[in-house]
């Protein structure tokens, strides 16, 4: 899967929030348990540091997969399967010849695959970025 830009969504900003929301979830839990079992200083800075690993990873999992969907976000969702009625054109800009085929999107927040099968003359030809449907 490539990388691809949608323009006006600033990826940094989400990847600064998915940040802060993960430290203090961290800071919460990391308190939660220096309460809970008395641990010492370092014990809990231990963990605090673990969980906010733990937990970043797991918040940007979540949004790559899913939540980067939700309208709020502005992130087109192209994903599925389209039929495609293409020409190939000739220097002149001339229609060659016509051709039908479809192409398969594969999309997350930070990537995306573009898979395209065509038919020409009952033949089946591809065209594959990173990836390939079969004929």
């Amino acid at each position: 899967m490539h990388d691809y830009a949608v323009f006006g969504h600033d990826r940094a900003a989400i990847g600064r929030w998915l940040g802060v929301t993960s430290i203090v979830t961290a800071g919460g839990i990391a308190q939660l348990l220096a309460i809970a079992s008395n641990l010492s200083g370092i014990d809990a800075f231990t963990r605090a540091t673990i969980t906010t690993g733990i937990i970043y990873f797991a918040l940007h999992w979540i949004f790559n997969k899913w939540i980067w969907k939700v309208y709020f976000f502005n992130v087109p969702d192209i994903g599925g399967t389209w039929e495609v009625i293409g020409q190939t054109l000739n220097d002149d800009g001339s229609s060659k010849h016509d051709w039908n085929g479809v192409i398969g999107v594969e999309q997350t927040w930070k990537t995306i695959s573009l898979h395209l099968r065509m038919h020409v003359s009952g033949d089946c030809k591809k065209f594959c970025v990173n990836g390939c449907l079969h004929c």
